[in-house]
């Protein structure tokens, strides 16, 4: 789980090979100081501009040198080892997220029309359907989790329905977000390609714990994590407590289906209270 409580940017005015200018920017992030942040910032940077001198591409090199999740931490939580199992960070647009190193959570949407009319991209099994159909389509989705769970019965599953889909925990068995066993699982619950890659990244599991700002009247924040000086810390602030005030009567989820009665396991079941604590405690009935 690549979570990191300092952060440092450098940023350097680099040439390639060929006498071309680059403004190269690096994030790093640590869980020692802000000063081993900043030598792991200073040291991608040096790399970055050997590659260049070398003739080398960067790509997207933003991404492809992206260790730790450039989120505000918020909570911890640890084992009865000391061990960190989760953590709760905001994220570029101020949601609180779960982070899971261990306890599976997947992500299943529904598909998404391409535009107003047309048909909606659909997977495989649910090719037959039509965009407007969408409590149809939910209840099939449903059943595929029945199915799911008849031929894997030795697993505990919690069925949460959310604004795009469903989202889905094991409580009774620990996965990790790096196997090839976790990949076909989550494949089989036909859960969102963006969000599997987002599990191997940042080697873990994640849910989002409250709502999306645009689907409350929110605007997105002024600024992300981490911010630079005292006032972009006061705009950013302003903007929590409006969007706190908005997301009041809105919901993430609501639990709609538990398959399994095989017990649950340390720590799922811690996780699953911190998460339904977050989840299932407003009473709001509008899913956001």
């Amino acid at each position: 789980m690549k979570i990191a409580k300092y952060w440092a940017r450098e940023s350097a005015e680099v040439e390639d090979v060929k006498g071309c200018k680059y403004h190269l920017i690096s994030w790093s992030g640590s869980n020692q100081s802000v000063v081993a942040a900043k030598n792991k910032a200073l040291e991608k940077l040096g790399r970055w501009q050997a590659q260049l001198k070398a003739g080398q591409f960067l790509g997207d090199y933003h991404y492809a040198d992206k260790d730790e999740i450039k989120e505000e931490l918020i909570q911890e939580l640890h084992d009865a080892e000391g061990k960190l199992i989760a953590a709760i960070t905001r994220n570029r647009y101020g949601a609180l997220v779960l982070n899971s190193a261990q306890v599976l959570f997947a992500d299943v949407d529904l598909p998404i029309a391409v535009r107003p009319g047309l048909i909606s991209r659909l997977a495989s099994w649910f090719s037959h359907k039509q965009p407007d159909d969408r409590q149809s389509l939910r209840e099939e989705y449903q059943q595929h989790f029945v199915d799911f769970h008849q031929q894997h019965p030795d697993l505990m599953l919690r069925v949460y329905e959310t604004a795009a889909g469903f989202r889905l925990m094991v409580i009774n068995k620990l996965f990790d977000p790096l196997s090839d066993e976790t990949e076909a699982l989550l494949k089989r619950l036909n859960s969102d390609r963006l969000y599997r890659q987002l599990c191997r990244s940042q080697a873990c599991f994640r849910a989002r714990l409250t709502p999306k700002p645009w689907r409350c009247g929110s605007k997105n924040p002024p600024n992300t994590y981490p911010r630079q000086d005292e006032q972009a810390e006061q705009r950013y602030l302003d903007w929590l407590n409006q969007y706190e005030q908005k997301t009041k009567d809105y919901a993430v989820c609501r639990l709609i289906n538990e398959l399994g009665r095989s017990g649950t396991v340390e720590p799922a079941l811690a996780i699953m209270r911190l998460h339904d604590d977050y989840v299932l405690s407003t009473g709001a009935q509008t899913l956001a």
